[in-house]
């Protein structure tokens, strides 16, 4: 893999000691779960990107190696995103992956529609910016943050930015990003380039874009601190899902992505894990997904 281009403008958070989470529960698949259809693999991003029209909340964009970005500032604390195009890809993991969880059951999700998602999670100084308070170092991820707040993030960020449509990924959307294109349990040849768990971190988080990017210009994909999604946790369909977005309810929303304080197993592309709405542990964090095309 060619060496990342330097991390873009970032913010970040104060050291924590790790947390204590349990492990995530096995799903309960159906037997016929098993059998699926084969990968359909996903083009990566272009090596360039053609000039195209900046998105009305953008300060500035461009094109680089990785693809397609945008940059959003908030009192001059900036934080870019990358395009990510719609595509077909497999979610979950083959069942000869090692350490699969059972609740990754193998099937071809369809997004139908691009979006453009944080380039690294939301950091303290965003956060600053954007809500207030989050003492502790700019360039740390914001964790212990419930789910709840980051709607409430998410509606503010919106309000500071005009023509800002922002949320928190699908659990489908983030998957997809977070593989760009790969179909392995990392998006790279080396854990240790692309993210901090815990045989390497060294029991404390790390500034954010410090690793190696995948693919699509994605930095901490695979560790660093968790992330919420926006769905309810539920098993996977044995066949084919377009555009999924996750049951009506439940008790526990989707967290995914591995943290500093957990092994390397959990930082897998398709590891799964979840937690209670209100719940506050340190390590879990999120990253802001932005809707619209790439021109507008």
């Amino acid at each position: 893999m060619a060496a990342a281009p330097a991390p873009p403008p970032v913010v970040v958070a104060a050291v924590t000691p790790p947390p204590v989470i349990p492990a995530p529960p096995a799903a309960v698949i159906p037997p016929q779960a098993a059998t699926v259809a084969a990968v359909v693999p996903v083009a990566p991003a272009p090596a360039t990107a053609a000039v195209q029209e900046q998105p009305a909340w953008a300060q500035r964009s461009g094109g680089d190696a990785y693809g397609r970005w945008a940059e959003l500032a908030v009192d001059g604390t900036v934080q870019r995103l990358r395009w990510i195009p719609a595509g077909t890809f497999t979610m979950g993991s083959p069942l000869s992956e090692k350490l699969r969880g059972e609740d990754e059951v193998p099937h071809p999700v369809t997004l139908t529609r691009g979006y453009w998602l944080a380039a690294s999670e939301c950091t303290r100084g965003l956060w600053r910016a954007v809500m207030g308070g989050a003492p502790g170092n700019d360039d740390l991820a914001m964790d212990q943050v419930r789910w709840d707040d980051c709607q409430r993030f998410c509606a503010a960020l919106g309000g500071k930015v005009p023509g800002l449509r922002a949320r928190l990924p699908s659990e489908a959307e983030w998957e997809y990003a977070c593989r760009a294109g790969s179909q392995g349990p990392f998006a790279g040849a080396s854990l240790d380039a692309l993210g901090w768990h815990a045989g390497n971190a060294g029991g404390s988080a790390h500034p954010v874009a410090r690793k190696q990017a995948n693919a699509w210009g994605l930095y901490d994909m695979h560790g660093n601190v968790l992330e919420w999604c926006g769905d309810w946790l539920d098993a996977y369909p044995a066949g084919p899902a377009s555009d999924p977005a996750g049951p009506a309810g439940g008790d526990e929303r989707v967290v995914r992505g591995g943290s500093w304080s957990l092994p390397a197993a959990a930082c897998r592309s398709a590891f799964r894990f979840s937690c209670p709405p209100a719940s506050t542990e340190r390590g879990l964090g999120f990253r802001v997904l932005v809707e619209g095309d790439a021109r507008r």
